[in-house]
């Protein structure tokens, strides 16, 4: 019996050191990344403050962008069957787990545009407009020249729904003050505000977290080739189609929705097409 005391003893002594061992790398892991972390928004951004939906905001030293750092989460990407005007491309459904990371609070702008690459392609020429007339390509050299990315189409659905499940951040609606999009709302009504162009980058009401225009005025690339959502791949300069979000001044109501999906030629330039970087941070 006293023997069986002992073996026992002994072997509770093992769990408890085995379990503060884990708790001990598990510790030393988080405080690890949390110093990498720090270290790379030391290296590239300064602190901007808080947002007024309790985030944190980074300016980007080289660009001068904004950026909210979105936290960590899951969500289910794509819309449900039952959704109104919804594309068998938005499905099917799957919950997605991604790290916190950085996405710029606004569309680039023309301004920011030209301090970058030194020229504007934009059809309508206005600093504080987001800049349009880009290629994917573009794009892609933008972010490259930034030490900046384009979102995948995971990260960009994240920060557009914000923790919502509706069809848009806003509710199973839209209205022209949540959004720059033309002709019917998503259940039919007509619009009284039309305005037939793009807005400036900071106009109009923000969605959860804090990010304006995730709905309208222009699409945004993405990284992503346009595959179904069980076989994706990311793009390379090679691909003549990718992926964009979020709809346009020029659309109606149901392309802005959260879940809507596009395929762009990544050569063209068109009116309505900008971007939004992102700053992974692993």
């Amino acid at each position: 019996m006293i023997n069986k005391l002992k073996s026992y003893r002994i072997q509770l002594i093992t769990v408890i050191f085995a379990i503060a061992a884990l708790v001990t790398v598990i510790t030393i892991y988080l405080i690890y990344d949390s110093k990498l972390d720090a270290f790379q928004l030391r290296k590239d951004f300064s602190k901007a403050g808080i947002n007024a939906q309790g985030l944190m905001e980074y300016k980007h030293k080289k660009t001068g962008i904004l950026f909210v750092k979105v936290p960590s989460g899951s969500f289910l990407m794509g819309s449900p069957e039952s959704e109104l005007y919804r594309h068998s491309n938005e499905g099917p459904q799957k919950m997605i787990h991604l790290k916190s990371f950085l996405v710029a609070k606004y569309e680039v702008s023309q301004k920011i545009w030209k301090n970058v690459m030194g020229s504007n392609p934009s059809f309508n020429k206005r600093d504080h407009f987001p800049v349009e007339g880009v290629s994917w390509n573009d794009s892609k050299n933008f972010c490259r020249k930034s030490n900046l990315s384009l979102p995948t189409e995971k990260q960009w659905e994240y920060f557009c729904r914000a923790g919502t499940t509706g069809s848009y951040s806003f509710g199973e609606d839209i209205t022209t003050d949540q959004g720059n999009f033309i002709g019917y709302k998503y259940k039919g009504a007509r619009l009284k505000t039309v305005r037939n162009n793009t807005l400036p980058v900071d106009s109009l009401v923000p969605n959860p977290w804090g990010l304006h225009h995730v709905h309208g005025n222009v699409w945004e690339w993405c990284e992503d080739k346009p595959k179904s959502y069980k076989y994706p791949k990311v793009n390379t300069f090679g691909d003549k189609r990718t992926g964009a979000r979020g709809g346009s001044y020029v659309d109606h109501a149901p392309k802005l929705r959260s879940a809507g999906r596009f395929s762009i030629y990544t050569n063209g330039k068109y009116k309505n097409v900008g971007f939004r970087p992102v700053y992974n941070l692993d």
